[in-house]
């Protein structure tokens, strides 16, 4: 008969698969405990098997080399759903396998025993199984020889998993450690430029005291404003420094309520609209949102992750060129699109401009973490962000946001 499907398969499966045991070669640590078994327990067959989905796969064999079988005749699938063992004197006369192909072939199996490999979960994974073409009984010091062995298999393949880990974790800390000191490295070259025109600043003023001169009140307002100026730009970096912090941690402070998408565009259109003049770069703004106001959002958040992408877009377009800010509405979607005319982005390097600070010799400066926030941000929207880019084109970046079913003004 065809073995029953275990209650819990699926999940047993799963846990099988954390082990990543399937088809992996022969290893004489396996092999020594199939030879074992089959020396202590005096059968010419001792196998360690894994009961896959639709097979039985077999990491070790003492007395056969068929690699894997069907579960149609599977022993062991049976065996899975006893307790700890599954002891079979004589298969002719056991309902589960008299009718067994290899039962009833000529020389077939008559005896079976199989020690129960499970987990700390408590999944069966398989056995540690022997077979003989003659019936038999085992005496106890085998029986308990067998489960202890099955044990010793099962630790064998916890320490190994838990070393995959170990390992996993290991390179994952020291992917972040090599990130952080990037990070540390580009945020220190982002901070001279700042603490250089203070200590510029602060040097023109002494001369001039030091000349006995009081500077000219056009010179005190050029100071003042380089200052102000400065001044911004640090609290501009800080404060990336801890929205990229609180998005790593998933604690990004979020406000959500119902907003209407058209006025979030308006108010960044505002904000980067003299910025975009002094650079000589046209900023235009097309509302297809008819004032919908379904959007539950954080309109500061959305705001500052769509004026993320404005303001990248003009420091990479050059003067004379357009930076098109757009917003759609959907069937159950708003999409927000900030297209420029810049120098774009090779296809090969797609892939990592959101990695923090990540930038390319083809571009002046760096890009600091505007781009990761953007997508921690769209993420806790429950939203995605796209990138298209053509090199000597420009790029397009897109905010894709669900809808609320109210979208009415």
């Amino acid at each position: 008969m065809r073995p029953p499907i275990p209650a819990n398969n699926e999940a047993r499966l799963e846990a099988l698969a954390s082990y990543g045991i399937l088809d992996t070669p022969v290893e004489a640590d396996f092999d020594e405990f199939t030879a074992l078994a089959a020396r202590i327990c005096s059968t010419p067959i001792s196998i360690i098997t894994f009961i896959d989905r639709e097979r039985q796969w077999f990491k070790s064999e003492v007395g056969q080399k068929e690699g894997e079988t069907p579960l149609e005749t599977s022993f062991c699938a049976h065996a899975i759903l006893e307790d700890d063992f599954c002891l079979v004197p004589d298969a002719r006369k056991d309902p589960r396998f008299q009718d067994n192909p290899l039962v009833t072939c000529e020389g077939g199996l008559r005896f079976y025993a199989g020690a129960i490999l499970r987990d700390p979960e408590g999944f069966a994974l398989g056995t540690l199984c022997v077979a003989d073409i003659q019936p038999r009984m085992m005496a106890e010091f085998q029986l308990q020889a067998l489960r202890l062995m099955a044990k010793n298999i099962v630790q064998m393949l916890e320490i190994r998993r838990q070393a995959e880990r170990f390992r996993m974790l290991g390179r994952q800390l020291n992917a972040e450690l090599e990130l952080r000191k990037e990070i540390l490295g580009m945020v220190s070259h982002d901070l001279r430029a700042p603490l250089a025109a203070i200590q510029l600043v602060n040097n023109v003023a002494n001369r001039e005291v030091e000349k006995g001169i009081t500077p000219p009140k056009e010179m005190l307002a050029d100071l003042s404003e380089v200052l102000k100026a400065t001044v911004g730009d640090m609290n501009r970096l800080i404060s990336d420094l801890s929205d990229y912090s609180m998005g790593e941690q998933g604690r990004l402070s979020m406000s959500f309520c119902n907003c209407r998408p058209g006025e979030v565009v308006e108010g960044v259109h505002r904000r980067y609209k003299l910025a975009s003049e002094d650079a000589g770069i046209t900023l235009e703004l097309m509302d297809h949102t008819a004032g919908a106001n379904g959007l539950k959002a954080d309109p500061q958040r959305l705001s500052q992750a769509i004026g993320n992408l404005v303001g990248n877009a003009l420091k990479y377009t050059s003067r004379g060129g357009r930076i098109l800010l757009a917003v759609e509405l959907h069937v159950n979607a708003v999409e927000f699109y900030v297209r420029d005319t810049g120098c774009g982005i090779a296809p090969d390097h797609l892939g990592r401009i959101f990695d923090p600070y990540w930038t390319t010799g083809e571009y002046a400066g760096s890009r600091g973490l505007g781009l990761e926030i953007t997508r921690g941000i769209v993420a806790a929207h429950k939203g995605t962000l796209s990138v298209e880019s053509k090199p000597g084109e420009g790029s397009l970046f897109t905010i894709y946001l669900p809808l609320a079913r109210d979208t009415t003004a």
